[in-house]
This record gives C-alpha cells, structure tokens and sequence, in this order.
C-alpha cells in the first residue's frame, strides 16, 4: 500500500500510512515515489538502543494553558483536515528522560558485550546523550512555552477512570506520517466501549521484539532507527575492551528522525487532572524549530502561570537539555582543618591531587584540579579549613570565581567521632561566607577512622547527631566515600541537583559589588564612616569638610575594592531642609547608577540622640518611605572608654523611638575590620532581597497632569515653566481666538526623576464646543490624569473664579476636587506685597474653593520662577497622588457619569 497525502492543520501536505507503524526500510519502500532527500541519505554508524519510557509530554501555548487551567483538564483543540478521527484525539508524545538515557545506554552496552556486568555497563562513559540531537529529546518545544510533563501511570489511570469505567484502556497501532524530515508513529489508545469504532482499521498494539513502539509493563518500549536530526558523531565499538564511543564526524549529514505519539480518544471530553498536580507538572520551553504554535518570554511565561495559580508559590522551572545533564561538574569541597576534605577530593578525582596529612596542614590557600570522572569532566576546589580568621574567609571565598560560572555544589565535609557536634561551628561558618542559600547547593562527605564498621552503620549512628546540626534537606544528602560506586552515586545525584538548581554564584548570598550613600546631619560622623570603610582618608573630615556652615555641600563619590566586594561610597552633604541641599542630596542615586544597595544613616549619639527625629524626617522627605527597606544606621561617638556593645545597648531604647520599623535591629559601630565586614556582609544579603533603591521607590514614577483655568490665567506659561520649554503658546499667539489655545495640547518630558506629562487645555467657557474639547484631556492623558493644576491668577477679580469652579464641577463631575491642585499665579511685585496678598487670598480662597481641596495650592511668580520651586511644585502633587493612593481620575463617557478609578496605577507601599 503506497502512502496516503492529506493537509495538516497548517495547510501543508503530509504522507502517511494507517494502521501500521513502518519500520525504516519498509518506510523506504512506501516512500519511493516521494523523493524525500533526507531518508536515502546516508549516514554514519549509529546507536540502535531501547527506550523504556514511563512519561508522556504535553506541550501548548499561553491560549491552550489558560484552557487547561480552566478546564482543570485536558481536550481536543481542533479538528485536522481528512482525518475522521483527529478531531476527537488528545496528543502527547513520549518524554524521554536523562535517566532512561543511562538505562537505555546500560543495556546497549550489556547487549553488546555479553560479559559486562550491569554495574560495569552503568560506570562507562556516556556516549548516548551525544547522538540524542534530534526534537524528540529537545527542552525545546515547537507548538508552545508549556510544557506538561506527567508519569504514563498517572495518565492511564486518570484515562481507565474517566473514560474506561476503570477497565484497562485499549492501544492501538493508529498510523505512520513521513514529514519533510520527521517519522512520526502514533499509538492510538481508547475505550473498551469504542471496539467497533476502530478495530477495523487498527491492529492491536502488540509485543513485538521488532516493533517500533510496543506497551509492557507500564511503560512503553520505543526503538528509534534514527535519534539524530544532524548527525555530528559516528558510533565506535571496541569489543576487546568493552567500550563504546561516539566520535565525531568529519562531515555532518541531515536525516529524518522519528519520534512516538500517543493519542487519546477522548471525543469532546476532558481528561481532567487535580489543579495542584497540573501546576507542579508544569515547565517552560524554550521555542524550537519549526515554530508551529506562539511562545511567549520566560517573565511573560511566569507572571502568566502566576495570573492561573495564584496559590502557588513554587517558581516556574524551565526545561533542561539531556547535554546538561551529562557535561561537566564543578565540586568546592569545605570543612575544618582535619576533617579529610583533600581525601575526599582525592577519591573523587581517583588521584592523589591535593595534599594530604602533615603536608596540607599549613594550607591556607585554594587548590583547583580537574578530571574525567564516569561521564563528567570533573573540577574540584580545595579550600583551607574553616575559620573565624577574616582573611581565611576571604581566601575560601575565591573558590567561586575559580569555579565560574560557579559550583554546582559544595561538599561540607565532616568527620564522624565524639566530637561531631562541634560540627555546628563549621555550620555557621559555611553560611557567615557563603549565605542562607548556600544549602540548596550543599552535600555531606562522612569521614572516619573506625574501619570495623560498615559504611551504612556510620550513616545510620550518626543520622541523628546529624539532624541537630544540619540546616533543612541537608541531612538527606549525606554520603559516605569508599569506592567507585559511592562517588557515582554522589556525583549522578549532584548532577540531578545542579539542572534543578542550576549554580551556585555570589548572587545566591552576596554580590559582588556594594554601592552605599552615606547621609546624615553635618558633624554625624558621615565622611569618617566612609573612610574606615574604604580603609583610607578617601573624604574630608573635620576642619577639611567645614568651609561652609552646613560642611560639604555636594556630593562625593569614592571606589575601593574591600575584601571581596567592589565598594562605591556617595558622601552626601548634611541633611537639611534647604531645598538646594535636597536637590543635591537626591543626585546620589544618579550617582550610584542603577542605584544605592543600601543608605547609612550615621548617628552621632550623645545626649541630643533626640534630635536625630529631623534626620529621619528629612529622609523620608527626599527618598520616600521605602527608603527604610534600604537602610542600615552606623553608630559613632565620642565616649572612647565604652566599648561597642556597650554604646548599642545603651542607644536601643531612644533610637527605637525615632527609627522606622525594623531599622533599629540593622545599628552597626565601625571601628575594625570585623565590623565593617559584619556591616558589607548583611547589606549585601539584603541587597540580594531587595535589590537596588532606585527613584521608582520613591512611589510615583510619572505624573500626568491636566492644566486648567480660564483664558489668560497663565496655563500655558505654567506649563512651560514646568516642562522647562516653550511648547505651548503664550501671548499673543495665544489668543488669536476670545478663548485663547482652542483646542489641547499635550507634551511630555522628564523633570528630574518624574515622567510628567502635561496636557494645556482651552480656557473654561460655557461653550458646549469647548467644554466637550477640555473633557478630551482625560483620554490623551490614558488611563487618566494623576493631577488637575487649577490655575488662578490673583488679582481684583478673583470673586469671579466662583464660576471657574462651577465650569469644572460641569466638565469633570464633583469627584475632581479629589484630585485638583491649585496653582495661584502673581504679577511680578514685591515679596512684602506678595505675602499681604497670600493672606487675603487665603481667606477668598476658602469660598471660593470646594472643601475637598483643602490647602492644596501653590503661590508663584511667573517671571520669577526658578526651578528649585519647580521641583517643589512637583513633590507636592506627588504627596496629593500619594494621599490619593495612587488612583486616578476617569470619565466614563458612555454612562455620562465622573468616578474615580481603582487602579493599580501607581504603587503605593
């Protein structure tokens, strides 16, 4: 029978053959007539394994999983052109993974070489994972990001249950499609009740020893005759030495490659799954080629899975390639003097590599040396024995850049007797150098001297004392090292880790640079902190940093490598409420590009300790209230006959009164190398968590703004004196109409740290023209403005602004008072005259002005204006915005009706 041509749901036509699953020169014989390049290719000497596989794989787009998760289940998506069945059939296809790749490989060899036992088969080196190129075992999907991936037993059950009446599903051989270059085999599986509807066309999957694919079991038996797209490697047997390798091949040849499908009759039906289990079953692929179904980022993958299951806390893993699985591994071996870590190595490595006994008790410096290990190319660092000794820290801690991109895992060796729970010391020591995180990476090497005993006892007397001292899953991963099967064992269970862990890097605790602002008030201590810390005279202290009254009056940057980090250090001036000193203080987060790990704020303490409430206020004022998530207080005094401690303890009470939230646990005193490094270590930790400070911390990040009043209040002059730029008419050229600009203008720029945008609209009017135009400024301004600047020019007429409120209580609905700022414009005159006329303003403004305004209003001068009053301007709408919870104004238009918004527009802590 010649093979059959029909379009597949893209349109393009494929060949296939129902009923039969062709083995590869029966595929030839049918295909003859096709010319199909790739399958007379010919190619190198290849594997011819088994697969026994107990997984299927599901993979879709952000459409099909948002189905899913609806559905709580599995159905039929579409229907493919001249094919009765498809419609009614769920695919997936067969995961093979990296462990059925040793097994599969193990019984190669054993199959070949008749007298290899199988321990000796599964310590060869790999080959196989070399040859598996082919998208049958990709991480990478062609049909979506999502990938299902789920045990063939758990599948089946949930099939006999909900379609089987729990009698045991029926497999069929369904068909054979020959793609361009890919052989797809499909086993059709279905319910008893359905015999009639295919046991006409489908013979009965059966156990064949040259079958294709074939069920026993619980798993399937899948026999590829080609796992290479590409093939880059020829097979090479050595008989007389029981081995097999993979070579590679001076040419690479192109050729098809076949794969097993499952497909499930399950008509219209859902194949459901608890919404737990779908979730933890849940991975991200990368995109494969040809790309038939849409992929979506791995953030836009996470916060959609996120959007599905909000429960869930569990990160979205992404996919990992059976290369990973067998390439290289980086070890750090850790433990005190004594414990055996360089035997531990040596065994590891199979060779005397690092020193041991007498020779390596003066140690003090890292060792690295390499090997290939089973299948891995193995990287071992030997670091000195743990220690209190900072410079002993700092020389283990090189053991992550010897091993770059990072280790895959540490290895804390211990050594078992009476004084195992002194191990608690080496403990802390490993999570003071490395952090918290550094446990997800570790393993436990057993040491010891009793030989009588046997491996399993020492692991069995020990469990306990272990359990005290070991933090978390730790004491599950503990191994003692004899013989080659022990170290296979550890290694294959590190490797396992690593593709769920990935490595370990100086960003799972620490980073390897600290950039910190120094602030606090003139005379604090600031600029002598910053100098202990860089370990030099880098600022002027003292007489040097007073020329001025308020001591240095802008900032000063300064960079020094310290122990192990990159340390940049902004020296502020001191904290004022003059607003130029503000505006300077604020350059230290362009300073400190991306922006400050953490601000020390230094205290001076003392008997006006009091006081110190205006720097804290003053703070918050310039960096917002998240600036306490970033902050750690440095402690200095005078009182040289009290010791740290001392000074700490005494200051807790009073600086728990004028400290934020937690900031009084973060108090440091510098006075040594261990405190500085105490201080660095923990704001380098919280660095990790909160990332850098940035001005998006300081809540609102863009202000759009809505200005409006009548024709010749000075709108437009407002606006640009803001934006910093003529870009709306004044004048003259304003007024070419009675009511000035006729229509909105919208313009935008960035005014110190804020995005604002800025929309002028035609003076108010009872014109219904107008009126619908100056409603237009709310849609320019999408989803809608955080601000309305009333401008009023103060003067003789200012009773009449009775109708100004009345016009924009029309236009905009009397919810707009909540969001209304009041922006009072003078002709030049003189200071004496202008605050007589605040006064009386005051007073007109209070009936003039809706409640809910309150005394949100803002004097200026046109012809005055500097920028120091613009930016005060600015901060204060944004504390109106704040106040506002970051809602903003909209207009319904359909409905006729104003409201507020709850809209997450702006964060708001």
């Amino acid at each position: 029978m010649e093979m059959q041509t029909r379009k597949n749901r893209r349109g393009r036509p494929e060949h296939y053959v129902s009923g039969r699953h062709l083995n590869l020169n029966d595929l030839k014989q049918e295909a003859r007539h096709l010319r199909n390049q790739y399958l007379n290719n010919v190619i190198p000497n290849s594997p011819k394994p088994e697969f026994h596989v107990t997984r299927l794989k599901h993979d879709t787009d952000q459409d099909g999983l948002s189905g899913i998760r609806k559905d709580e289940g599995f159905r039929v998506p579409h229907k493919v052109l001249n094919d009765p069945h498809a419609g009614v059939l769920l695919w997936w296809s067969l995961a093979v993974d990296h462990e059925e790749v040793k097994s599969a490989e193990t019984r190669l060899l054993q199959q070949k070489f008749s007298n290899l036992t199988e321990d000796e088969a599964t310590m060869h080196p790999s080959f196989l994972y070399k040859f598996t190129s082919s998208p049958a075992f990709s991480e990478k999907s062609r049909l979506g990001s999502y990938r299902f991936t789920f045990n063939l037993k758990d599948v089946l059950e949930a099939y006999s249950l909900q379609f089987c009446s729990g009698d045991q599903p029926i497999m069929r051989v369904y068909e054979t499609v020959l793609h361009r270059q890919e052989v797809q085999h499909t086993v059709l599986v279905h319910s008893p009740a359905n015999q009639e509807l295919f046991s006409k066309y489908y013979p009965l999957l059966v156990d064949d020893p040259n079958a294709v694919c074939v069920y026993k079991d619980d798993h399937f038996i899948w026999r590829p005759y080609a796992m290479s797209e590409t093939h880059w490697y020829e097979l090479v047997e050595r008989p007389g030495e029981n081995q097999m390798d993979a070579h590679e091949w001076n040419k690479k040849r192109f050729y098809i490659w076949d794969h097993v499908t499952i497909a499930l009759h399950v008509d219209k039906q859902v194949l459901k799954f608890d919404a737990n289990q779908l979730r933890k079953n849940l991975t991200f692929c990368l995109q494969g080629e040809p790309a038939i179904g849409t992929f979506d980022s791995f953030e836009d993958a996470e916060n959609q899975v996120k959007y599905l299951w909000p429960d869930c806390d569990s990160p979205l893993d992404k996919e990992c390639s059976l290369k990973q699985r067998f390439t290289d591994l980086r070890l750090v071996l850790v433990g005190r003097t004594g414990s055996g870590k360089s035997s531990s190595g040596n065994i590891i490595l199979a060779r005397d590599a690092f020193s041991t006994g007498a020779a390596a008790a003066g140690n003090v410096q890292c060792c690295l040396q390499m090997e290939k290990v089973f299948d891995w190319e193995v990287t071992v660092v030997d670091t000195p024995g743990l220690s209190e000794k900072l410079e002993i820290q700092t020389e283990i801690l090189k053991c992550i850049a010897m091993s770059a991109p990072g280790p895959h895992a540490f290895l804390l060796v211990i050594k078992v007797g009476p004084q195992i729970n002194e191990e608690q010391d080496a403990v802390r020591q490993m999570e003071v150098i490395f952090g918290k995180n550094v446990w997800s990476h570790t393993f436990v090497v057993l040491t010891y001297n009793d030989q009588r005993k046997t491996d399993v006892q020492i692991l069995e007397k020990n469990k306990i004392e272990l359990k005290k001292i070991l933090p978390g899953s730790v004491k599950d991963r503990c191994y003692v090292l004899n013989n080659n099967q022990q170290v296979w064992d550890l290694l294959d269970e590190v490797a396992k880790m690593a593709v769920a862990n990935n490595v370990y890097s100086c960003k799972d605790t620490v980073i390897q640079d600290l950039r910190l602002v120094l602030v606090g008030r003139t005379g604090s201590g600031k600029s002598s902190s910053g100098n202990i810390i860089l370990g030099r005279d880098a600022f002027s202290t003292g007489g040097a940093a007073a020329s001025s009254s308020s001591g240095n009056v802008q900032c000063c940057l300064q960079m020094e490598k310290v122990f192990d980090w990159e340390v940049t250090v902004v020296d502020t001036p001191g904290l004022s409420e003059n607003l130029e000193i503000q505006m300077e203080i604020l350059k230290c987060i362009a300073m400190s590009a991306p922006g400050p790990h953490a601000f020390l704020l230094v205290i001076k303490v003392g008997p006006q300790i009091n006081e110190e409430q205006d720097a804290v206020r003053q703070m918050e004022v310039i960096f917002g209230k998240n600036v306490w998530s970033h902050t750690f207080v440095v402690l200095t005094y005078n009182d040289q006959p009290k010791i740290d401690v001392q000074i700490l303890e005494k200051n807790k009470t009073e600086l728990k009164k004028i400290l934020p939230g937690r900031v009084e646990d973060r108090c440091y005193v510098l006075n040594n190398n261990q405190q500085v490094w105490d201080l660095l270590d923990e704001v380098a930790k919280m660095a990790v968590a909160n990332n850098v400070y940035s001005c998006k911390d300081r809540v609102v990040q863009d202000l759009r703004l809505v200005f409006v009043g009548r024709t010749g209040s000075g709108k437009s002059s407002s606006g640009n004196i803001i934006l910093g730029r003529d870009v709306f008419s004044t004048g003259g050229a304003a007024a070419s109409s009675s009511s000035g600009n006729a229509q909105c203008c919208l313009q935008t720029k960035k005014v110190f740290h804020w995005k604002v945008t800025v929309v002028e609209t035609p003076g108010l009017s009872e014109t219904p023209e107008v009126k619908t135009e100056i409603r237009r400024c709310v849609d320019m301004l999408a989803p809608g403005p955080h601000a309305f600047l009333l401008v009023i020019k103060v003067g003789p007429q200012m009773d009449e602004e009775q109708d100004t409120m009345r016009q924009m209580e029309e236009i905009f609905g009397e919810n707009v008072w909540w969001f209304t700022f009041v922006v009072l414009i003078y002709d030049d005159q003189s200071e004496t005259d202008i605050e007589l006329q605040v006064v009386v303003t005051e007073d007109e403004l209070k009936k003039i002005l809706p409640q809910r305004v309150g005394d949100r209003y803002y004097n200026h001068s046109i012809n005055s204006w500097n920028s120091l009053q613009d930016y005060y301007l600015l901060r204060e709408v944004e504390k109106m915005v704040v106040a506002n919870r970051g809602k903003f104004y909209s207009v319904q238009d359909s409905a006729k009706k104003r409201k507020i918004t709850d809209v997450d527009d702006v964060k708001i802590d």
